[in-house]
């Protein structure tokens, strides 16, 4: 990531930048297989599920840094570049510091500094108890007679179910949109007339208001940390997607109304009066799908593949659901910006959705 960010910084053509961009891009892949399979892989079972919820949460505190900074110095970008350096720098020195998991030490056969990492999450004799857990474990997943075909036998075959659910769990997360409401909030309240009074730029009151999407993403990951424990992942899930379903609904009438609505209305005040309650009715229901989604969807999918899946195959399991993922994101995000543009796809999205 830092090296693709060096070579926009210091490029002087467009080409050079567009290098940097895939090169940091294939940095930000190997982050997004790596931190959740370590995350689910340091500590005890029990705070897997805190872990990835504040994972989640510490990437919108990200986001709305970028997303604050980018208001000012949206058009001196190199200068982005070379501030984004900063956190990049940052986390290279912290994994300097940083344990290996006791799994890499367990499936390597080192078996007293994985007990080191043990004690570091875990009182010294659940740590011993554990690691005789993981060292019986390890006959069955690890030797000569397991073989990468083998893994991959077992991954399609006697783990095929959790391994679908994993799949499944991550594209759908994916399809209801969430993470193109993230990249194009300010879009969204720009085709919806959303704007904020003193702010004479609408390019720039959407920003502002995207905050507001951001920040409810942030809060509703505090909130998933807190009730997974206690309520499981099942429930939130029930919960959530009817609450998506609804929220979805009243963006689109809302957006539709934002924009077209009371036409038939002589008095110009009377209209844009209409339309207003209507935007403010379209930043209720968008806030209410990116809280249901973030709650429903952010910390109740990310960590369920190292919950389901055995250890000696969560690698593989991992990077294909995150791959699936990724492919799914990419495709939505591939089109919805036209659909937004589209005098009625900007409403209609929200149905296919």
């Amino acid at each position: 990531v830092g090296a693709g960010f060096l070579i926009i910084v210091f490029g002087k053509k467009i080409g050079v930048g567009f290098v940097g961009r895939c090169i940091s891009g294939v940095g930000s892949g190997f982050l997004s297989f790596v931190i959740p399979v370590y995350l689910g892989e340091v500590g005890p079972q029990k705070w897997t599920k805190l872990s990835q919820s504040i994972f989640g949460f510490s990437s919108g505190i990200g986001m709305i840094g970028g997303l604050d900074l980018a208001i000012p110095f949206r058009h001196h970008w190199k200068l982005l570049f070379k501030l984004g350096l900063i956190p990049v720098v940052a986390q290279v020195l912290f994994t300097c510091f940083m344990p290996e998991s006791h799994m890499y030490y367990i499936n390597n056969g080192n078996d007293e500094e994985a007990l080191k990492v043990l004690k570091n999450s875990m009182d010294e004799g659940d740590a011993e108890k554990e690691l005789s857990i993981l060292k019986y474990e390890r006959q069955f997943f690890f030797g000569d007679g397991v073989t990468f075909a083998k893994k991959w036998g077992d991954l399609f075959s006697t783990y095929s179910k959790p391994f679908f659910i994993s799949i499944g769990m991550s594209t759908f997360a994916q399809l209801i949109g969430i993470s193109a409401f993230l990249y194009y909030g300010s879009d969204i309240f720009e085709q919806a007339g959303n704007d904020l009074e003193g702010i004479q730029e609408r390019e720039e009151s959407s920003d502002i208001l995207d905050n507001f999407v951001v920040g409810t993403y942030v809060f509703g990951n505090i909130i998933s940390a807190i009730i997974i424990p206690l309520t499981g992942r099942k429930w939130i899930l029930t919960v959530g997607l009817p609450t998506i379903f609804v929220s979805l609904l009243g963006l689109s009438y809302t957006m539709h109304e934002a924009n077209y609505g009371d036409q038939n209305d002589s008095d110009k005040l009377d209209q844009e009066e209409y339309k207003h309650t209507d935007r403010a009715a379209f930043l209720f229901f968008l806030m209410l799908y990116v809280l249901a989604a973030s709650i429903g969807f952010s910390g109740a999918v990310s960590g369920i593949t190292s919950e389901i899946i055995p250890n000696y195959l969560l690698g593989t399991a991992v990077s294909l659901s995150s791959f699936t993922g990724w492919i799914t994101n990419f495709i939505i995000n591939l089109f919805f910006l036209d659909f937004l543009d589209d005098p009625q796809g900007k409403w209609y999205v929200f149905l296919i959705l």
